[in-house]
């Protein structure tokens, strides 16, 4: 959960996170989403969601098939409500792109 909410502010702030965890942080989201734990699952799938949020770049990280892929597959395979959610919010963020006039205005 905690890095849920560090993810949550800008792409400066996921790129830190995503500097500081590295590979290992990476690996842990990837065997997260593999849990039978519905609530690991959630949290994992809103952190990969926040990274969507981000940069191009940063979205390149999540359009991995080892997470989208596999992100595609619990949706099509749970009937659990707040999973599908969790699913379909990384699918937004990954599909929606911020103009560059809403980000001057931040």
């Amino acid at each position: 959960m905690i890095y849920r909410n560090l993810l949550f502010n800008t792409e400066d702030d996921i790129q830190t996170v995503l500097n500081e965890g590295g590979e290992e942080f990476m690996k842990r989201l990837e065997l997260n989403l593999q849990q039978e734990n519905s609530q690991i699952i959630v949290q994992t799938l809103y952190i990969l969601s926040s990274i969507a949020s981000g940069s191009n770049k940063q979205k390149k990280i999540v359009i991995d098939p080892k997470f989208f892929a596999r992100a595609l597959a619990i949706l099509m395979n749970t009937n659990e409500k707040s999973v599908r959610i969790a699913v379909l919010n990384l699918i937004i963020n990954l599909a929606y792109k911020e103009s560059e006039q809403a980000k001057d205005s931040k």
